[in-house]
């Protein structure tokens, strides 16, 4: 399973965009970005992968 951390997340100042500029800090999907523990549910959804592939 893949083990990942909070620092591993990226942050939106280091995010790549691959026509270049930066995501604005005021909107509204990095201000959520930045509320939402993405790495908990990340976490919580690979525990659920896993219960799935070995069921089957």
């Amino acid at each position: 399973m893949d083990q990942r951390t909070e620092s591993q997340m990226n942050l939106p100042s280091d995010f790549f965009l691959p026509f270049g500029g930066k995501l604005s800090k005021v909107s509204r999907w990095v201000l959520l970005a930045q509320m939402v523990p993405c790495w908990k549910l990340e976490e919580k959804y690979a525990r659920n992968l896993e219960n799935w592939r070995t069921s089957q």
